[in-house]
């Protein structure tokens, strides 16, 4: 699996999980002490997470940060 690939995984997984707990990017940014901007940014693949912010998401969703960069996640974490 390329960077890249890793990095496109996480987009979708991100928003997957985003939208299964209904949040916005706003509002999960803030639970996160991350910027709207950079949600956007994880979202869109224009932009890589720090390992910070990677540790965050992983952490607030319960999913391991290999997971979230190397598998497709389900709806709901699944």
């Amino acid at each position: 699996m390329t960077e890249q690939e890793m990095y496109e995984n996480f987009a979708r997984n991100l928003a997957t999980l985003r939208k299964s707990k209904e949040l916005s990017q706003r509002t999960l940014a803030r639970l996160l002490n991350l910027s709207r901007y950079s949600m956007i940014s994880y979202e869109n693949c224009r932009a890589a997470p720090s390992a910070y912010a990677l540790y965050q998401i992983s952490v607030y969703f319960q999913i391991p940060m290999e997971k979230l960069l190397t598998s497709t996640i389900l709806s709901g974490g699944e």
